[in-house]
């Protein structure tokens, strides 16, 4: 086995770890397994970055990639922090996701997505206006309503924009011709899928997690909580 073989086996075995806190998914689908390779001394070295600074897993995965080490033959091998970049949820992988949603956890949608973004473009057919506060709604003929953080511009013509934070829902009838709206900003609910969902709770299961709502089930849900 050459050495970058035996690196590799390393950093295959720690990504295998179950995280402490999310056992449910392992090291290398929550994305903080940053690096494993030999360092200028020899000895090994396997680059963590916890999801944020005072994380209380942090000894216990620690200790466990140690462990690993120690196992594969490297006795004298390291754990080094890796503090920056810091983590995100963007780096949770698919597969991650898949298993949170399972267990009723939803990762924080990523805001610089096309899906998330915060412009929106809705296609009508007749001229109107309504200008909407949080809270508040306003009618185009069958229904529309907008519930927002922030205030939020509504210009109804042959082409609308809505201008959006980072919640918003529509939901609009047309004037003579077919509706196109694009949705979807809240943290997608892991029982139904909606993307009508809003904070309930900043405290959550484990310090990494806060609690969501969902409008349409009315479920309440954990969510990571972004950096």
């Amino acid at each position: 086995m050459t050495a970058r073989e035996d690196v590799d086996r390393v950093r295959a075995r720690v990504e295998a770890l179950p995280d402490p806190e999310l056992p449910m998914i392992t090291l290398g689908e929550l994305g903080v397994i940053r690096s494993a390779d030999t360092a200028g001394d020899g000895c090994v070295e396997v680059g963590f970055t916890p999801t944020f600074l005072g994380c209380p897993a942090i000894p216990a995965i620690t200790e466990a990639i140690e462990e690993v080490l120690r196992d594969c033959g490297h006795s004298d091998g390291r754990v080094r922090h890796e503090l920056t970049p810091a983590w995100t949820p963007d780096l949770i992988t698919p597969t991650g996701r898949e298993k949170l949603a399972a267990h009723g956890i939803a990762p924080p949608v990523d805001r610089n997505s096309t899906e998330t973004r915060s412009r929106i473009s809705v296609e009508i057919g007749s001229p109107t206006s309504a200008e909407t506060r949080p809270g508040t709604s306003a009618g185009v003929r069958d229904r529309t309503s907008v519930e927002t953080r922030s205030r939020t511009s509504v210009e109804t013509g042959d082409r609308t924009s809505v201008e959006i934070g980072d919640r918003t829902s529509v939901e609009t009838g047309a004037f003579g011709g077919p509706t196109s709206v694009g949705l979807g900003l809240g943290t997608p609910c892991p029982h139904c899928g909606s993307q009508d969902t809003r904070p309930h709770s900043s405290f959550g299961p484990t310090r990494c997690q806060s609690m969501l709502r969902c409008a349409e089930c009315r479920e309440i849900f954990p969510c990571i909580t972004a950096t």
